[in-house]
């Protein structure tokens, strides 16, 4: 049969060539004056098919395209495609090599997995496993949060530009640029991941940060004389309250003794973060153990800390009296020092946010502590040298975001210059020399 263009009207033509036949019909292939090998198959029940027809090495083969459903251009474009990949007896060798790198491509994008699915797959798998965060899960739940539109792209779809255009948008919203790098961190380390494992070749969130300038930037605050007087009270009342009415079901069991200094872990474990700087993590995870009481210094271990640096940090009067009192009290019968009644490690210093409360004090988070440590040093004296090894900065630029010049200090600065300028002397001699 004649090679005839492939159009709705030739199926329409063969349907009714089909019905006319009755029982006498048979199946019919017809293939396109055009594109060579492209055909449409019409079954005796009248079901239509394109094929392909082609010559390969090992002789005569025919695939189906796609069903009557399928638009022709549709259907020539599928085949042109298939074309492209599939090797015929006639190609030459460089056209081989071409086909054979694309069938290569189209496999590594059919098994690309999403960036959602690769969130909650290998990348979930490896950062679980791998990292010492206290909420490991916070942390795959923010990318999923912060990145929606990229969950159902490919990982090789997402570029650059697309994560420049999500920094745009954050820096429009009036987000802090700290704020932004440290999600850029997070979907960055994904990318890392898939980098290292040959899934992508390039990470679109590599060298993209925002400039962060410490004088912008506000990092926390230090409590004010009547804050911090305020927020010892209330430390003070919330013993007093737990000791006298015992109705407060969460307190160690064996503390309701008034010879005891603390109440429970609370009040101690914030009044030594305020004199140490600790981190909240290095804070809840410390144990007896990093407390020397001869030298009267506490160690920062590394698997404590987020910087995976030990450090040590020399106790001042209040401190150390806090550990020994607390020693004292709980006979050191856990590891960890600030414990629940089980003594498990804590992950965040109960009764915070009432405290705060009861203190009348407002923007001031636990890890603001490290903040009032930082800039307390500094105003009364200590080199910012000191006050970065006190807090476990690598960089002396993340120390100055810690720390705040009290307006006082900086007028003592400027009074300075009303002091009278000696004049010079000149040394006789060497003049005469």
């Amino acid at each position: 049969m004649a090679n005839e263009h492939i159009t709705r009207d030739l199926i329409r033509r063969l349907d009714r060539e089909r019905k006319a036949a009755g029982d006498a019909a048979k199946v019919r292939e017809v293939y396109d004056d055009e594109l060579r090998g492209f055909g449409v198959r019409m079954s005796v029940k009248g079901s239509v098919s394109f094929i392909y027809r082609w010559t390969a090495d090992d002789g005569q083969r025919r695939v189906v395209i796609g069903d009557g459903s399928m638009k022709i251009e549709q259907a020539r474009e599928a085949v042109v495609a298939f074309i492209a990949r599939a090797d015929h007896r006639s190609d030459s060798m460089p056209a081989r090599v071409a086909k054979h790198q694309r069938r290569v491509a189209d496999a590594k994008i059919v098994s690309m997995p999403t960036v959602g699915d690769y969130l909650d797959g290998p990348y979930r798998t490896f950062w679980l496993g791998t990292t010492k965060s206290e909420t490991p899960e916070a942390n795959l739940k923010n990318i999923r949060r912060d990145f929606p539109d990229l969950m159902n792209r490919r990982l090789d779809e997402v570029t650059r530009p697309m994560i420049k255009k999500w920094i745009e948008k954050r820096i429009a919203d009036g987000c802090k640029p700290s704020g932004i790098n440290r999600v850029l961190g997070s979907i960055g380390g994904l990318f890392s991941h898939a980098v290292e494992h040959e899934i992508v070749t390039a990470n679109p969130c590599a060298r993209l940060r925002c400039k962060v300038d410490p004088e912008d930037d506000e990092h926390g605050r230090e409590l004010t004389v009547d804050e911090e007087q305020r927020l010892r009270a209330a430390l003070d009342a919330r013993d007093a309250r737990i000791r006298e009415t015992g109705t407060d079901g969460r307190r160690l069991a064996d503390l309701s003794g008034k010879h005891h200094t603390f109440a429970d872990y609370v009040k101690p474990s914030i009044l030594f973060a305020l004199n140490t700087g600790l981190r909240r993590s290095e804070l809840m995870r410390a144990r007896w153990t990093a407390v020397d009481w001869k030298a009267k210094t506490f160690t920062v271990e590394p698997w404590t800390t987020k910087v995976k640096r030990s450090r040590v940090i020399p106790l001042n009067a209040e401190a150390f009296a806090i550990l020994k009192a607390w020693r004292d009290q709980t006979f050191k019968r856990f590891e960890f020092i600030f414990t629940n009644e089980l003594g498990e490690p804590m992950r965040a210093v109960r009764d915070w946010t009432k405290i705060k409360t009861e203190a009348q004090i407002d923007d001031f988070r636990f890890m603001d502590t490290r903040h009032h440590t930082a800039t307390r040093l500094i105003n009364e004296g200590a080199s910012q040298y000191h006050v970065q090894k006190l807090l476990g900065h690598k960089d002396g630029r993340m120390t100055q975001r810690y720390m705040k010049a009290r307006p006082e200090k900086m007028a003592e600065a400027v009074a300075l210059l009303d002091r009278p300028r000696a004049p010079e002397t000149v040394d006789d001699s060497a003049q005469a020399a």
